[in-house]
């Protein structure tokens, strides 16, 4: 409030100040506070005091996930057990004569792949063995004031059990050319019994190359 007094020609002005009343308050602005951008800037939080846990103590081992390796297992039971059943199934159905002529044809295979007709052919009866058996066999070329020859030797041995009359032996060059024969040393040959051979014989151009002997026939 304002007002103005006069004295003696002077003008005073007088002014009433009267505080405001405290119950009437104008409202204040708040600071706005940037929480997002700033996350220090925290209110109202409420802390828990989180003790130390407790051990846990387990002597069982963790179970081990065996869920992939039971699943083919059970699969192939249940396979097996529908293959059995259909296999009954089919086996019932069969007439006795059907159901015979099956097991004929198991039995074949099954005989089959395990070499039987194998063992059949290695019992069969083969060529009896030559009774003579020509050993320790050697061939040597000579030179006989020019005349080219070849020397053979070895041992003839019958192998059987009973003595047997000695035959001649042939000499045969490669290519079947017969160079020559040799002459029993004796005429018969005990069981077990070995004899020698010797002789030269002439070679008609060329090297003697691969020489067979053998008993030839009488």
């Amino acid at each position: 409030m304002r007002a103005g007094r006069n004295h003696a020609g002077r003008t005073i002005e007088v002014y009433d100040v009267l505080p405001p009343d405290p119950s009437i308050r104008r409202p204040t602005a708040r600071p706005v506070r940037d929480y997002k951008h700033n996350p220090a800037l925290v209110e109202d939080a409420v802390f828990e005091v989180v003790g130390p846990a407790r051990p846990a103590y387990n002597d069982n081992p963790a179970p081990v996930e065996t869920r992939r390796g039971v699943e083919p297992a059970r699969l192939a039971a249940v396979a097996g057990v529908y293959l059995v059943n259909r296999l009954e199934r089919l086996l019932s159905s069969l007439s006795p004569q059907s159901f015979a002529t099956l097991i004929a044809s198991l039995f074949f295979v099954a005989f089959w792949l395990f070499g039987g007709f194998a063992a059949l052919a290695a019992r069969s009866p083969s060529a009896p063995a030559s009774p003579l058996s020509v050993e320790r066999v050697f061939v040597e070329e000579q030179d006989a004031n020019g005349m080219r020859l070849v020397a053979i030797g070895g041992y003839l041995r019958n192998v059987s059990d009973a003595s047997i009359a000695t035959p001649p032996l042939s000499v045969v060059r490669e290519g079947g050319e017969v160079v020559g024969l040799l002459a029993p040393v004796t005429p018969e040959l005990a069981a077990g019994q070995s004899v020698r051979f010797f002789g030269r014989f002439k070679l008609a151009g060329g090297k003697s190359g691969a020489i067979s002997i053998f008993p030839a026939a009488r």
